[in-house]
């Protein structure tokens, strides 16, 4: 059927192999083989359909990794891989698909590893689900800025943070934009494992915004000690402070100052000076 445009699939009770041949189809834009009982690998050469707009995998048994050959997909603009067993990372050459609005890769705990760099040139996308999987956002600062302005993601940071501002909507496993406007919390975090014992040091937090000062908020040492590691479970593991509404505002900065008056050996105690946006 060389001339088809479009197949769809999904839904059935298919069994067995994703053909491979499904890759010659040259002017197929619509592939739908979700919610089957599909196994194996996913075919490299479905990556040869330049034309496809829109393929469907989730919810199969597939496995293996995501082929690099996606990556020649320029005009693909959803890329649905959830609900399988694939394992690996992600290629780095999805970040080629320009076109890419919605990439689902949840529910598939062999993706591991942090997501490349390189998936910060993907302007259009819209939508990154990466929830039930070991997949992660580097200390990037290209690929955070990025992912900020995806209005719809799930997916944690690699690193424990050491200090972020959080509302009732957000967590970090489930990270959503903060509404300006509206009171957050301030979650700070000092850690050490040769500190046990310590009591927690004054915190001192400022905010910026435009390059201007805008807000200065202090913690108050001895509410508790210093932990041995980071642990986000409860707010007893850390400083905190409300912040205003006011304050929360686009392209927010904060500079976080453990022991401003030098009472630790801060060579054994982290976070010393961080900044966020």
């Amino acid at each position: 059927m060389s001339s088809l445009e479009q197949l769809y699939l999904g839904r059935n009770h298919l069994v067995g192999e994703i053909p491979a041949e499904l890759g010659d189809l040259e002017y197929l834009t619509d592939l739908w083989l979700d919610k089957n009982e599909l196994t194996g690998g996913i075919p490299a050469s479905l990556g040869d359909l330049s034309r496809l707009w829109e393929i469907r995998l989730e919810d199969n048994g597939l496995s293996g990794p995501i082929p690099a050959s996606f990556g020649n997909m320029g005009g693909v603009t959803r890329l649905r891989f959830n609900g399988n067993t694939l394992t690996g990372g992600l290629p780095a050459e999805l970040g080629e698909v320009a076109n890419l609005e919605q990439l689902w890769v949840g529910d598939n705990e062999g993706l591991v590893d942090p997501v490349p760099t390189a998936l910060a040139s993907l302007s259009n996308l819209t939508t990154l689900k990466a929830g039930g999987t070991g997949l992660c956002a580097p200390q990037n600062a290209s690929l955070l800025e990025w992912l900020r302005g995806v209005p719809f993601q799930r997916l944690p940071r690699c690193e424990p943070a050491v200090a972020y501002l959080t509302q009732t909507v957000q967590s970090r496993e489930h990270p959503v934009p903060l509404v300006g406007g509206r009171p957050a919390l301030l979650r700070v975090f000092v850690a050490s494992a040769q500190a046990e014992g310590t009591a927690m040091p004054e915190v001192r937090a400022t905010f910026y915004a435009g390059g201007a000062e805008v807000h200065t908020a202090r913690i108050a040492g001895g509410s508790g000690t210093i932990p041995a590691d980071i642990d986000e479970s409860s707010v007893d593991h850390s400083a905190n402070v409300d912040i205003p509404g006011d304050v929360i505002q686009a392209g927010l900065e904060v500079v976080i100052e453990v022991d401003p008056s030098g009472t630790l050996n801060l060579r054994s105690t982290r976070p010393a000076v961080e900044s966020h946006r």
